[in-house]
């Protein structure tokens, strides 16, 4: 019989010990699968069809993957040959070489490499339709169909990783002893940081990350170091645990006595298992982190579409652009149901990339009462500071216009009108009455610099999605008989209407779909998890069902035993996401006050992720739990 045979025979045989890590990287590839298709959606990436604000958010979630992929599939792998090196033991026992055990352990792996990514891919391309479905009724519909490429990249990244596995643990291979992989499954994980030093200065390290941000009022350099500090002290009271256990237990000499099983085990499995307890800890924080903001910023998004756009529709007439008639206009607004209550315009010169505006007309127009002296200006930026976002708004001290030289009078933040892609209205000079038609009288008549925007407000904005899909029809008409000033997908962009229905249309189709990625994201980690616990419980099942046997022996009776593995399960199925529920709130808190957003809104929303994450994974271990102590003690 031939290695290939051999392989094979191994292969069917333990099927039941493969399929499992045939599963994890199935599973890994069907999800990386359906995010690769719409990566690479020509009509996703056609800014004519999706806008950016959508398309963007793919980005975060798709790395997110990338990485976690990565990680679990290197995670599984390692689990997997640590599973299998007693076998292989066996077989330099009966004579094999070195070499042929190499020959062996690689052919297996490329059989379950093939099966996993080709399963994955099937599952994939048969879960597409229903994932397509729900992608098209949020971002709406395109043509969402699967391409060459998706199948080309999941199968080269998959690939990748694998074969770079397969060769490290053919190189490794190389220098194990029999007797070392005979004993590879009883010998626990060196734990070099297992002394009271390491776990007090983990308290030290997780208390000062929460009082430097504390004591700064500028907190935005210090994110990224206060969340690798916290993450290093998580890490070292993990390791250190059972040092905190035994001095929490020493607090109740009883409590002590009656748990001595298992704190004289403690010590043992905290070495064993505290790189997966720190690893699920931070599948978790990662869950609650972006899941927390994703709900924050549906919130934030639909306000800012409101606070954005002061007026329900807005329009511009710009260089010879969005000139239809009064009556065009009105019959558009007459033939739907919604009653228009005010229309204004607002006159500004485009001089040299600035928008300047007169104080009076600007006045008279929106209500407000701005008076700017001769031979200066208000520098008008029209953001919203708790949008969400980083404004470097800077002001120019002074402005060159027509040779003369105007000064800034003071700095407004505030949103006076609608935005426009055509103008920066981000930025305005607003300028003395007297100083404007001065300027406008330098402008050549019927120069097209000179502009209007049109603002409209109407009974009920939430009604006007019509009004503004017929407006854009009849503006784009208009414009076909111009001249192009951009080209013409650039023009059809630049020139068309700006309003709340549109914005906040936009912003929920936006958050929708990153919530959407991100609870697929949630999914993921969570069986990833679970399915990281079950290895590492698979991999010592021999050894913990031997060692509870000879304690059964001694006179330990079941109850005792069970008490003690529903404690230690305990540990690796909750503690996890207590650590994680709690980094990943405070990771948002950190993110939101450098970004100076409402904090309410990232404890709330990571409130809910980790109740619902904490409440998932409770129902996993009570089921686990019944199911594994009974095989140990069958």
């Amino acid at each position: 019989m031939n290695f290939r045979q051999i392989s094979f025979r191994m292969f069917k045989s333990n099927i039941r010990q493969y399929y499992l890590y045939i599963a994890c990287g199935s599973f890994s590839t069907m999800i990386f699968f359906l995010f690769s298709t719409i990566m690479t959606n020509n009509d996703f990436n056609d800014s004519s069809k999706i806008d950016s604000m959508i398309s963007s958010n793919l980005y975060a979630p798709s790395l997110v993957l990338a990485i976690f992929s990565f990680v679990f599939i290197v995670y599984a792998h390692n689990s997997f040959i640590k599973f299998r090196k007693k076998d292989y033991a066996l077989f330099m026992v009966i004579g094999m070489t070195n070499s042929n055990v190499k020959k062996i352990m690689v052919f297996e792996n490329i059989l379950i490499v093939i099966a996993s990514i080709l399963s994955g891919l099937l599952l994939g391309t048969i879960f597409s339709k229903g994932f397509y479905f729900i992608v098209g009724k949020i971002i709406g519909n395109i043509d969402l169909s699967i391409n060459l490429k998706s199948y080309i990249y999941t199968m080269i990244f998959f690939v990748g990783i694998n074969m770079l596995l397969i060769l490290k643990s053919y190189i490794l291979l190389t220098h194990y002893k029999i007797i070392e992989l005979l004993k590879n499954g009883k010998l626990a994980d060196k734990n070099v940081t297992g002394n009271r030093i390491f776990a007090v200065l983990g308290v030290v390290l997780i208390i000062s990350s929460i009082i430097i941000p504390i004591l700064h009022n500028k907190i935005t350099g210090f994110v990224l170091i206060n969340i690798a500090t916290i993450l290093i002290g998580i890490y070292l009271v993990i390791a250190n645990l059972d040092w905190f256990i035994m001095k929490i237990l020493k607090l109740g000499k009883n409590r002590y006595i009656n748990n001595l099983l298992f704190v004289s085990n403690l010590k043992y499995k905290i070495g064993s298992c505290k790189n997966i307890i720190f690893s699920i800890t931070l599948l978790v924080v990662t869950i609650v982190f972006f899941i927390s903001f994703a709900l924050t910023a549906t919130e934030v998004i639909n306000n800012n579409a409101i606070s954005y756009n002061p007026y329900d529709i807005a329009y511009c007439n710009l260089y010879g652009k969005n000139g239809i008639s009064e009556e065009l206009l009105n019959k558009v607004i007459k033939s739907n149901d919604v009653q228009l209550t005010s229309i204004k315009k607002l006159e500004f010169i485009e001089k040299n990339k600035m928008t300047i505006i007169s104080n009076k007309i600007l006045n008279d127009t929106v209500g407000c009462n701005l008076k700017v002296e001769k031979g200066k200006y208000i520098s008008l930026f029209q953001t919203d500071i708790n949008d969400g976002y980083n404004h470097h708004d800077v002001e120019i001290k002074n402005y060159d216009i027509n040779g003369k030289t105007y000064y800034s009078q003071e700095k407004l933040v505030k949103i006076l009108f609608n935005t426009s892609p055509v103008i920066r209205y981000n930025y305005c000079l607003i300028v003395n009455n007297d100083d404007y038609n001065n300027i406008k009288s330098r402008v050549k008549v019927n120069n097209d610099d000179i502009g209007t925007i049109n603002l409209m407000n109407f009974s009920d904005w939430t009604k006007t999605e019509k009004i503004t899909s017929e407006l854009n029809k009849q503006l784009e008409m208009y414009n076909k008989n111009t001249r192009e000033f951009f080209g013409k997908s650039a023009d059809k962009y630049n020139f068309q209407t700006r309003s709340k229905i549109d914005d906040y249309i936009l912003a929920n189709r936006s958050s929708t779909f990153i919530l959407f990625l991100f609870c697929f994201i949630f999914i993921l980690f969570f069986v990833a998890s679970n399915l990281m616990i079950h290895f590492k419980i698979l991999t010592e099942f021999e050894g913990e069902k031997i060692k509870y046997k000879k304690l059964n022996k001694m006179g330990i009776t079941e109850k005792e035993l069970s008490n003690t593995i529903l404690k230690e399960l305990r540990i690796i199925f909750l503690l996890p996401c207590v650590f994680g529920i709690a980094i990943g709130m405070y990771c948002v808190c950190l993110k939101f006050l450098s970004a100076d957003i409402n904090t309410n809104y990232g404890i709330k929303y990571s409130i809910i992720a980790g109740v619902i994450y904490i409440m998932l994974e409770f129902i996993v271990y009570i089921v686990y739990n019944k199911q594994y102590i009974n095989k140990i003690l069958k």
